[in-house]
């Protein structure tokens, strides 16, 4: 499990059709990779949870570098966390 700090936003992206496309960026703390999922630490849940599509992709910023990686369901760990399932 790797931490980076860096992150203070994740860009949620869903592709519907070839050209319907939906996005959203939420601020955050730092982003935790596991070998299983992509936890999101200081992230109001309820922002997750007004999302009216499930996220394909989920992006941040670490060490200088846009970091993308394609997501399925996710789950609230807390208040402030979210954990997103890889795929």
């Amino acid at each position: 499990m790797s931490t980076e700090p860096a992150a203070t936003s994740v860009f949620l992206e869903a592709r519907f059709f070839a050209d319907d496309l939906v996005e959203e960026r939420l601020h955050c703390e730092r982003v935790t990779e596991a070998r299983d999922g992509i936890v999101v630490h200081g992230l109001d849940a309820r922002h997750v949870r007004a999302l009216r599509w499930t996220p394909d992709y989920l992006s941040f910023e670490a060490a200088g570098r846009v970091r993308r990686h394609q997501v399925g369901r996710w789950v609230e760990l807390g208040p402030t966390t979210v954990k997103f399932a890889r795929r």
